[in-house]
């Protein structure tokens, strides 16, 4: 009985400090930090060939069966049907991640968009990135969207905003599980002294 309380009060205290998160990593972590040299190349090969205006370029960065879903156009997949999509587009482009994760060989990135590092930002994009055993990544899946100029204030107020909505669903979990812990414990403890009183 000690022992289920004395868990029951590190599980509540981890989850209070945040420690159960180190303890017990999730199978997806979501980072903020920059990203890994093998996800962040394919940002970098994006920004190139949309300055260069190159259409075919930018298809070979997403995969055979990939999507592009802009803003502005149609849904185009494959990579023929997005290098048609890419006719004629590019000019300054310089792309900024923010939370992103990895899964085994499927990624995501979330980011903002804008037209030269000194611009304000002009919209938001998600890649959806997938890789074959240990290959390159590709772009699986690119959906964007331009931001109106109330909105460009707010995206990084947004981000700020979805790091503390991420911080109470956190604690909002312990909570849960700290007051199941409580309750297991309370009906095995009502439980043993029922029995030990008959």
């Amino acid at each position: 009985m000690k022992r289920m309380l004395l868990a029951v009060f590190w599980i509540v205290a981890s989850c209070a400090s945040g420690g159960v998160e180190r303890a017990s990593k999730p199978s997806v972590e979501i980072a903020t930090d920059p990203l890994p040299p093998d996800r962040d190349r394919v940002l970098r090969d994006y920004e190139r060939a949309w300055r260069a205006h190159d259409a075919a370029a930018l298809a070979a960065l997403f995969a055979e069966d990939g999507f592009v879903m802009a803003d502005s156009s149609a849904p185009a997949r494959g990579r023929e049907a997005i290098r048609k999509a890419y006719a004629g587009a590019g000019g300054l482009l310089d792309l900024r991640a923010f939370p992103h994760a990895v899964d085994g060989n499927v990624a995501w990135i979330l980011g903002t968009f804008r037209h030269g590092p000194t611009a304000p930002d002009a919209g938001k994009f998600t890649f959806v990135l997938r890789r074959e055993s240990g290959g390159p990544w590709l772009i699986a899946v690119d959906m964007d969207a331009r931001l109106d100029a109330a909105a460009r204030a707010g995206v990084i107020s947004s981000l700020r905003v979805w790091r503390l909505t991420m911080r109470g669903i956190r604690l909002l979990v312990c909570g849960a599980v700290g007051f199941l812990l409580v309750a297991t414990v309370v009906r095995h403890a009502l439980a043993s002294n029922s029995s030990t009183g008959s």
